[in-house]
């Protein structure tokens, strides 16, 4: 149970850093 809650962390960082480089790239163009 423990490891999966830190998959899911793991996960939810990347998808918001997924967001983050996504409106980066937007706002440079």
């Amino acid at each position: 149970m423990l490891s999966r809650m830190k998959r899911e962390k793991e996960s939810f960082s990347d998808v918001i850093l997924r967001m983050l480089t996504e409106r980066r790239s937007r706002s440079l163009s």
